[in-house]
């Protein structure tokens, strides 16, 4: 009993030149190297993010406006501002001064916390139950999500 073929003939042919064409299939044998293909333009950034598929949810979301997302993003680079300039007292070897930055970084994300408290409770009850959210619930999670990282660096560094 022979073994079966390794490859199929048609995987074969395009795995090997044609002797019949040169060798040289993309340049026509002038010796020229071949050119790229020319590169695709970027796809431009989302907008916003898209809505999550799931169960119809209990109750109506709260409105979450993007003026609100507006604002947090904004009270976010307060935040990371004041964890910088803390980070870099301490490293100066100025103490008192990197307490006070990284104490109004956390009065920063207590204002952030009581500006999207209702939006993130609906959110997060929703995530755990997996019902549908709107996209600006999606995008919500994502900023609160670069929200808590920084939210980590500033109670690290002495904003408690």
């Amino acid at each position: 009993m022979a073994p079966p073929p390794r490859s199929s003939p048609r995987a074969r042919a395009g795995s090997r030149p044609s002797r019949s064409s040169g060798g040289n299939q993309a340049g026509g044998g002038s010796g020229a190297p071949a050119q790229p293909p020319p590169a695709a333009a970027p796809a431009p950034a989302p907008v916003a993010s898209s809505a999550k598929a799931g169960k119809n949810p209990a109750r109506s979301a709260p409105v979450l406006a993007a003026a609100t997302l507006d604002q947090v993003r904004a009270h976010l680079v307060r935040m990371k501002g004041f964890d910088n300039e803390g980070v870099t007292a301490r490293l100066a070897g100025d103490n008192m001064k990197a307490r006070e930055r990284q104490a109004l970084a956390k009065d920063v994300l207590e204002e952030i916390d009581k500006l999207i408290e209702p939006p993130l409770r609906w959110q997060e009850e929703a995530e755990t139950e997996g019902r549908a959210r709107p996209a600006e619930y999606v995008e919500q999670a994502k900023v609160y999500g670069e929200v808590m990282a920084r939210a980590e660096m500033v109670r690290m560094g002495g904003g408690k």
